[in-house]
């Protein structure tokens, strides 16, 4: 993986015009389909361990904000002429800043892949995890451990 990141790094920043964008896009492109592939391998796994519907309710928002952010995407990238508030051929009379929302869904998949983990990393450790919420946000909280009656 560091070849590839290395690889990628060097391409994006030594080309430009269609090289690099076609780079980007794919490597994109590839780097969603692992995470989704990945978490839900590793959900599955885990799932048949212990099920916890909590944690299936953090996965499928993962998804759902990956599915949405690469929606926003798309169509920021082969309708942002009809779209963009702009230009004489949009439908729109104001510019709703796809990319920019791109980036926020993107974050919230990103927040919510990664509560996965880390509940995953706890929960093999033994350390209890619980999907909990801090104003309104869901976080993993560590549950004490339960004192030892002897």
């Amino acid at each position: 993986m560091p070849s590839v990141l290395a690889t990628t790094t060097f391409v994006f920043s030594t080309t430009s015009g269609q090289t690099q964008f076609y780079t980007f896009q794919s490597t994109y492109i590839l780097l969603q389909f692992l995470m989704i592939y990945y978490l839900r391998t590793l959900h599955v796994q885990q799932r048949r361990l212990r099920p916890n519907p909590a944690v299936s309710v953090v996965i499928r928002r993962a998804f759902a904000s990956a599915l949405v952010a690469v929606t926003i995407w798309l169509i920021d990238l082969r309708l942002c002429e009809f779209v963009n508030g702009v230009s004489a051929r949009s439908v729109l009379q104001w510019n709703p800043q796809l990319h920019a929302w791109w980036h926020v869904f993107s974050a919230c998949a990103l927040y919510h892949a990664t509560m996965l983990i880390a509940y995953y990393h706890y929960d093999v450790q033994g350390k209890m995890p619980v999907v909990g919420k801090w104003m309104g946000v869901p976080v993993i909280q560590l549950s004490k451990p339960k004192a030892m009656v002897q």
